[in-house]
């Protein structure tokens, strides 16, 4: 294929260059349709100064593709009155018939950046078939560069009418200070354009000091934006002059920002508190029509708490100032995402940052943006999934189970509860009990609770811990899929407990609903404190007997259909500690698990998946017969009478099934 070169006919300024140290102009200009197959339109184009030596050196513009034939941009061209300047695109990605793309284009070295107050004639090359026509010029502006130091945040853009944008920057290991850290988990991309709130008082992770200010709004669920005028008085030490603002990082390491002194980027010194907890809020925008898949990764001085959109994404660090281990898997849909990383800090160094990787299944990260917003956007609440499950690894465990943890994986935290039933024996018979039935309500394999149920389960020793009602249960304590019932000793969950007491049976239901058209094959660990039982679906999954304190049952793939789908945990406790812990992994397929919601039916819909995937009465007969004289000849070689009892109950259960 040949390349071929476009012309603008005139490029209009739009708005003048922002008076920061990044020097970026950001303006307008249109390339006219072209003779034969190809006509491209290029708009809001964006020319940085990135190294802040005075001259431009990067530009992203957004490209539509309006012709016949797919188009792959390969480079601009500015042309001069002596002197052509030449960049390569960082992605020579096609663009389709009627699509578009945001490309970024950066300078080779020094000698070919471009003097600001400069005209030019720009071009596009691309590949692709068709002549090319008209011609332009336009006039790179002077650049403003305010020293950082003299000008750390960004007052004078408070009366903006429009959101200021620029792309993420492009990180390898050799932009990464490496004090006080393990490997740089790049190469990846970094925001630069972040709203800063702090530093306050404490350095408790778990306080939710905007809550602590606005008595209304949690942490997670406060937009900044530019304009925005809220003063968060208690407990902070007026770094930002107590306002959520807006601050441009640049510095020798741009993306990563230096809260104390220059231990970390000598050009980026803060010099805020030496001790404490800060916000960093980040708009990213994704311009095309199609969603961009990442490996999100952070670092924090001590510890740290990543949300997008509300949603909790990852609590905690592996150690002091090192990144996080593994990637967060996550999707930028279309359209506005926040992001809020709470960063705290017990030393005397502090520095937070965060870096997304690419997961090598769609999009293009050079087409992301960060972005200063002047009022809060809609999408930013709604482009991801509020109802999603939240991310887990081994960080996130509570880590005093006596078996290794599965993950990573995901935790559902929106769940239904009943009892505490007494079962009145330590004997595991109680664990196939179906007190359900008994206390006149279909079966365990049936019912299925919602909000609004006036459904009463009373009899067998319950004590009313849920007010004999399944009740919804939200989790949100330290370990989110982990409900901590007794609260002994703050064993498992210091902000979840219940408080309930220590012997009996618990019910533990949840919904996920899968929003395609298609099967999505799961992998579901379950933990308990002594014996449980496990339905998908109205399918017994797993019956545990109790082979060690609080060991995670085993990794049961299970396939949920399209729309709801319905997860009972049977937990059976016989005194001391007791919790339910739930993972969720994806089995390889590559599902995205993050579309699955967690959600609160509000009525018994008759579009419940009761059994999917069912097989014939025949051979679930023998799979059933199958799961008996094994249970049997397991327990029986043991030749003790609670075993024989242990496999009648059993083998009594599953044959009931037909």
């Amino acid at each position: 294929m040949r390349t071929k070169s476009v012309s603008p006919i005139v490029a209009t300024i739009m708005i003048v260059g922002l008076t920061v140290a990044a020097g970026a102009l950001v303006w307008s200009l249109v390339i006219p349709s072209l003779q034969g197959s190809n006509a491209l339109t290029a708009t809001n184009p964006i020319f940085s100064d990135t190294n802040h030596n005075g001259k431009y050196d990067q530009a992203m513009i957004t490209l539509f593709n309006a012709g016949t034939n797919p188009v792959a941009p390969t480079a601009i061209s500015m042309k001069t009155k002596n002197t052509t300047y030449t960049w390569s695109f960082t992605s020579n990605s096609a663009i389709p018939v009627t699509g578009n793309a945001v490309y970024v284009a950066k300078a080779s070295n020094s000698s070919s950046e471009v003097p600001s107050n400069t005209n030019v004639d720009l071009s596009v090359q691309y590949k692709g078939t068709g002549t090319s026509s008209g011609s332009g010029s336009a006039v790179l502006q002077p650049l403003k560069t305010v020293p950082v130091q003299q000008s750390k945040y960004l007052p004078q853009i408070v009366k903006t009418p429009v959101d200021k944008f620029a792309p993420l920057v492009y990180r390898t290991s050799h932009n990464d200070a490496s004090k006080f850290r393990d490997s740089f988990p790049g190469p990846g991309y970094s925001p630069t354009l972040v709203f800063l709130l702090g530093a306050f008082d404490g350095h408790k992770l778990n306080k939710d000091y905007i809550l602590k200010n606005t008595k209304t709004t949690p942490e997670q669920n406060y937009r900044p934006y530019v304009n925005d005028t809220y003063k968060f008085k208690v407990e902070d030490h007026e770094e930002t002059n107590n306002k959520f603002v807006p601050y441009n990082d640049t510095g020798k390491y741009p993306g990563l920002i230096d809260f104390t002194g220059k231990s970390f980027d000598n050009k980026d010194p803060l010099n805020w508190h030496n001790e404490g907890t800060a916000y960093v809020g980040v708009y990213i925008y994704n311009p095309t029509k199609t969603s961009i898949n990442v490996g999100i990764y952070y670092q924090s001085s001590s510890n740290a708490k990543l949300w997008a959109n509300g949603v909790l994404l990852k609590s905690g660090v592996p150690d002091h100032n090192e990144w996080t281990h593994t990637p967060i898997k996550y999707t930028f849909n279309p359209g506005y995402t926040y992001l809020l990383l709470k960063s705290v800090t017990e030393e005397h160094k502090w520095d937070a940052q965060m870096l997304f990787t690419d997961v090598g299944n769609s999009g293009n990260l050079s087409q992301l943006q960060s972005r200063w917003v002047v009022s809060p956007p809609k999408t930013a609440q709604t482009t991801s999934n509020p109802n999603a499950m939240v991310y887990r690894n081994s960080a996130d465990s509570s880590g005093t189970t006596s078996g290794t943890f599965p993950g990573p994986g995901y935790s559902p935290s929106k769940f239904f509860l009943l009892g505490r039933i007494n079962h009145g024996k330590k004997s595991v018979n109680s664990i196939y009990k179906d007190y359900i039935k008994l206390m006149g309500h279909g079966s365990e394999a049936t019912y299925r609770p919602s909000i609004g149920s006036n459904d009463k389960f009373t009899g067998y020793g319950t004590d009313g811990s849920t007010d004999h009602h399944f009740v919804k249960y939200k989790d949100s304590g330290n370990t989110i899929g982990n409900i901590d019932f007794t609260g002994e000793d703050s064993r498992f969950d210091s902000k979840d407990q219940l408080g309930w007491n220590s012997k009996g049976i618990v019910y533990v239901g949840f919904y996920l609903n899968n929003p395609g058209k298609s099967d999505v094959t799961i992998g579901i660990s379950v933990q308990s404190a002594d014996h449980f039982r496990l339905w998908v679906n109205g399918n017994n999954v797993e019956n545990h007997v109790r082979k060690g304190w609080n060991k995670w049952g085993k990794l049961n793939n299970v396939t949920l259909t399209p729309g709801l789908n319905y997860f009972l945990i049977k937990s059976l406790n016989t005194g001391g500690d007791w919790n339910v812990n739930v993972l969720i992994k994806d089995t390889g397929a590559k599902n995205d698990l993050t579309k699955l919601a967690n959600i609160w039916p509000t009525s018994k819909s008759s579009d419940f998946t009761q059994n999917p995937k069912s097989q014939s009465q025949s051979s679930m007969n023998s799979v059933h017969i199958k799961q008996v004289n094994t249970r049997i000849q397991t327990l029986s070689n043991t030749f003790t009478v609670n075993s024989l009892k242990i496999a009648y109950q059993e083998s009594k259960f599953i044959l009931n099934k037909f």
